[in-house]
This record gives structure tokens, C-alpha cells and sequence, in this order.
């Protein structure tokens, strides 16, 4: 939307201008103007400025594609080169749309030419001044020129555009209707954790020309909203999908076998499900590797012709789930579920969840070990006791550090829902 010039300094400051938060909405901390909410810009420089930007139909455009609707001139310095402000004087002549913030040069850098180039500085900036747009700010001269916000709503985005597709990404957590700067073309979701795609379930477009989606992503989730292909949206929403059975909990006991030779039990029964570094056998709560828990249980014929979705509850840090031997998937994030239905059948059935963590929880107990009894081999500095203020994290361990959490902390449970499936 926006190209914005400060001057030859732009490596001062750079913030991320898909994340929806005021203090993100500017390009530097001397910046004058403020971007709006649901904009995003570029920052260019004098050579860009100079050898690359042209004006054509009232847009500024890069020789590479990039299209700018605004350029944005907010300067962090009082010094400009002259050949870039007769550079904006021309480009204003030709019809592009410039902002110009507060601060305004009154000289050159260096001392080439002086005086007279500073009195060339000062003349410019007063005929680019006549020329460009002062006293309003970058959103009114964007709505003024027909151009809305490319995405509003309460998440971090990014928006790509290629000549048939519009591919915005998404990054949040929880549900909200989310707006975006597209018309004619019906929303896809991509889910880049389980590769599924799926026509957005409920959407409109708008008076103004976009298109509304609700969406909802999981804590710390992201989706990728894709307009690529012609549609229209229904007059209803879709439903969506809801549990139309009791879930089914699955508590304990459940049999845990661990990998051999990382100091824990070959196996153990827990009782229910506790995080690894709060049991209280040694060898568990300093486990790093990879434990799998297994559990049998029963479905009913109806539970079975449901669509089934086991939701593992929460786990640390990563997952793959086993059911009758099918593997489901590798889990590593929220929602911390996957889907069944292919697997699931009347009667007994077997879940397999083989949990990895990190080494972190190893090394811990390894720094109150001798050298001659640790497991493991590393070039880590590990010592016992606390950890002194001159021992940094990325040092090492201390046998007194806080262990990660670990293992499958649940709770787990399987839902269903209502679209049944063929067998």
C-alpha cells in the first residue's frame, strides 16, 4: 500500500507491520506520521528512489512488479541530497501521491557545492510542499483514494498476491471475523500443520468491496486464507462441526515404556497423567527421550460410525499417535489432536502415544552425576549445585536448574462429531 522514505537511514529502526499494535504502526522512533491499522509498507531508499521508481497511472511502481498506491516521505534528519528531492518534485509532477510528515530539510549533506546547495535543498522542499499532501494524515489520503484497509481484524498478518491468487497469512489465537481486501473470489483455508484445505465454511463480502471470514485458530495458531478460485457466498453459514456424542475421557492407568538406556524404569504404570519431571522416581523426572503410552478402551457401534477426533489435551513437547496400529499423525502444537476416524472401530481398541521432549531435563540430572555415571556425552559445561551468576544459560546446566515439563500431560479424550464415515 504505502512506500515510506525517511532518508538514507532506514536501518535505524524496522518493525513488524503485519503485527496490529500501536507501537508497531510507525517506522521509526522520530517518524511523524503514523501507519494505519491494516496497511503495511516498505521502506526505500535513495537509490531506489533515484534509479528504480517510476509513476504510472497515478501508482508508484518498482521495475520488479511492486506497486505503491502512497509514498510516504517523513525524514529523519534535516539534511536531503538535492537529486532526491528534484526526484520527488518530479514524481509529484507526474500524479504520484505523496505524504509528506513534518520534519523538513533545510540543507545538504556534506559540503559539496556549499552554499548553494543548501538553497537548492530549501527551494525544493518548498516546491514539493506545493505539490505534495500536507496537513492530512496517511489514512485519510489512502481512504480518499478509494483504497480500504488490505486486513482488519484483532491478529498479526501478512498479505502475498500473485496475478490469480491472493494468499494472506494469519497468525493468532482464538475466533474472530476477520476482514480482507479481495472481492469475487471465494476464501480457502490452508492449515500448514495438518496440509488440509478447506472452503472457509462462513463468509461474505462486503459494500466497500472485501470479504468478511470467520475464522478460528487454536493458542498460538496461524492459517493461511487463500482467494483463488471464483465463488459466492451461501446465504446460510455452514454449520460447523460440534460433538453431537459424549467424549469419551480416557484416564488411567496407563502403561508407559521407556526408552532403554536414559535412566528410567523399562516401564510404569501411571495411575493418571503427570508431567515426567514432577514424578517422583529419579530416573523419570530427569528422563529425556522418548516414552510411549498405551491404553486399551471400548467403542460402541455408534461412537465408531461417528467422525472420531482424539484430543491428546496438552503435550510436551511432541507426539505420534498410534490407534489399532494405524499411525494418525505426529502432534506438536495446538489443538493437540488428530483425527481418527479412519482407525477407530466397535469393540477394543489400542492407543499408542510415543512422546518425545528435549535433552534439557537429562542434562540436569547429569550435572549432580559424576562424569564416570552420566548418560550422557556432550561438550555442555554441567555442574552441580546452583547456578552462579557468572554461568550463563547458554553455558550449560546446573543440577539445580528448573526441568522442563514433560511427557503427555492430558487430559486425553475422544469426541465425536456428526459427519459419519464409510468403512
Amino acid at each position: 500500500d504505502v512506500c515510506v522514505y525517511v532518508g538514507d537511514r532506514p536501518y535505524l529502526s524496522w518493525t513488524n507491520t503485519g503485527v496490529q499494535s500501536e507501537s508497531n504502526t510507525a517506522w521509526s522512533e522520530r517518524a511523524t506520521l503514523k501507519l494505519p491499522k491494516g496497511y503495511s509498507y516498505d521502506l526505500v531508499n535513495s537509490e531506489v528512489l533515484l534509479s528504480r521508481m517510476t509513476v504510472q497511472q497515478g501508482d508508484l511502481r518498482l521495475p520488479d512488479g511492486m506497486r505503491y498506491r502512497v509514498l510516504v516521505v517523513d525524514w529523519e534528519e534535516d539534511a536531503a541530497e538535492p537529486a532526491v528531492l528534484e526526484k520527488l518534485v518530479a514524481l509529484a509532477k507526474s500524479g504520484a501521491r505523496i505524504v509528506l510528515g513534518r520534519r523538513r530539510p533545510d540543507r545538504a549533506p556534506g559540503l559539496s557545492g556549499y552554499p548553494a546547495c543548501d538553497r537548492r535543498v530549501r527551494q525544493l522542499v518548498e516546491e514539493l510542499s506545493t505539490l505534495a499532501i500536507t496537513g492530512k494524515s496517511i489514512e485519510e489520503v489512502l481512504l480518499a483514494s478509494g483504497v480500504r484497509p488490505d486486513f482488519e481484524g484483532p491478529w498479526n498478518y501478512i498479505h502475498r498476491r500473485t496475478p490469480q491468487t491472493d494468499i494472506y497469512f494469519v497468525a493468532g489465537s482464538g475466533t474472530a471475523r476477520c476482514t480482507f481486501r479481495v472481492h469475487g473470489r471465494q476464501p480457502e483455508l490452508w492449515n500448514a500443520v495438518t496440509g488440509q484445505i478447506i472452503t472457509a465454511p462462513d463468509w461474505r463480502w462486503t459494500d466497500d468491496g472485501r470479504t468478511v471470514v470467520s475464522l478460528s485458530l487454536p493458542e498460538n495458531g496461524s492459517m493461511f486464507v487463500v482467494f483463488r478460485k471464483p465463488g459466492e457466498p451461501s446465504a446460510a453459514a455452514a454449520p460447523s462441526a460440534r460433538p453431537v456424542l459424549q467424549p469419551l475421557v480416557l484416564a488411567g492407568p496407563w502403561q508407559v515404556s521407556f526408552q532403554p538406556g536414559r535412566g528410567a524404569p523399562e516401564s510404569l504404570v501411571f495411575e493418571r497423567l503427570v508431567p515426567w519431571n514432577e514424578h517422583p522416581d529419579e530416573g523419570v523426572k530427569h528422563f529425556s527421550g522418548t516414552a510411549t503410552y498405551r491404553k486399551t478402551f471400548e467403542l460402541s457401534p455408534e461412537q465408531a460410525a461417528r467422525t472420531v477426533r482424539i484430543q491428546l489435551g496438552e503435550v510436551k513437547c511432541i507426539a505420534e499417535v498410534r490407534l489399532n496400529g494405524k499411525p494418525l499423525g505426529i502432534v506438536w502444537t495446538a489443538p493437540w489432536s488428530v483425527d481418527a476416524t479412519a482407525a477407530a472401530r466397535p469393540g477394543s481398541n489400542e492407543l499408542l502415544i510415543s512422546v518425545t521432549n528435549t535433552w534439557v531435563n537429562r542434562l540436569i540430572g547429569d550435572a549432580a552425576l559424576p562424569e564416570d555415571k552420566r548418560i550422557t556425552r556432550t561438550n555442555v559445561a554441567l555442574r552441580a549445585g546452583k547456578r552462579e551468576p557468572t554461568f550463563r544459560p547458554f553455558q550449560g546446566f546446573a543440577s539445580e536448574d528448573p526441568l522442563m515439563p514433560s511427557g503427555l500431560l492430558g487430559p486425553v479424550q475422544l469426541e465425536f462429531f456428526e459427519t459419519p464415515h464409510s468403512r
